[in-house]
């Protein structure tokens, strides 16, 4: 986007989504599942600051 300012961090997540996507398209792999263990563990850490966060989570997982 014009105008849009990022942070290192925001500027580092693209460019590895960007090689993820890169190398995808290289070896064909279409049905190719990427787990970004980083945002996993920030979540993690997120839910863990915020318990109501983890007590919604679970009710939404009953309810599915």
């Amino acid at each position: 986007m014009i105008g849009e300012h990022l942070t290192p961090a925001q500027l580092s997540d693209r460019e590895s989504e960007d090689d993820i996507r890169a190398l995808s398209k290289a070896f064909s792999l279409r049905n190719w599942h990427y787990v970004d263990i980083a945002v996993q563990e920030r979540v993690t850490e997120i839910v863990t600051r915020w318990p109501l966060l983890a007590e919604l989570a679970s009710k939404a997982d009953k309810v599915l």
